[in-house]
């Protein structure tokens, strides 16, 4: 990966982590993270590194404070690409068959939409 940000940031262009199942999240965060630290240190003007956010995650707010935490640790700019969401099926199949007591995601299309619309002010408003 670090190779791919590499490439990316001497070519100034962007590069997205892109948004992955609710089981896959906190490996992706780590590894986001770990890219974010180097990238502080070899890259810190690139403003093209980001990560792609599920806003039909029940945590998605959670996870835009988190990912403004890392920026702000590192002092860098990080781009986000919000999005609704990509794996509502299986994420609810899952829970299912795994046997939560509450669906990871949101379950109603309006639902979804209002999580975006705060997102995306949570966005807009980090500093």
């Amino acid at each position: 990966m670090w190779g791919l940000c590499e490439q990316a940031a001497r070519a100034n262009i962007n590069l997205t982590i892109d948004a992955e199942e609710v089981d896959r999240l906190e490996l992706s965060l780590d590894v986001f993270e770990a890219l974010a630290a180097r990238m502080a240190q070899q890259f810190p003007q690139w403003t093209g590194f980001g990560l792609a956010l599920q806003a039909y995650q029940t945590r998605a707010l959670e996870l835009i404070e988190h990912v403004t935490e890392i920026a702000r640790t590192y002092k860098i700019r990080l781009m986000c690409r919000l999005v609704k969401g990509a794996y509502w099926d299986a994420e609810i199949k899952r829970a299912q068959e795994q046997g939560l007591p509450a669906y990871p995601v949101f379950t109603h299309k309006h639902h979804t939409d209002v999580s975006y619309l705060a997102c995306a002010k949570a966005l807009l408003d980090a500093p």
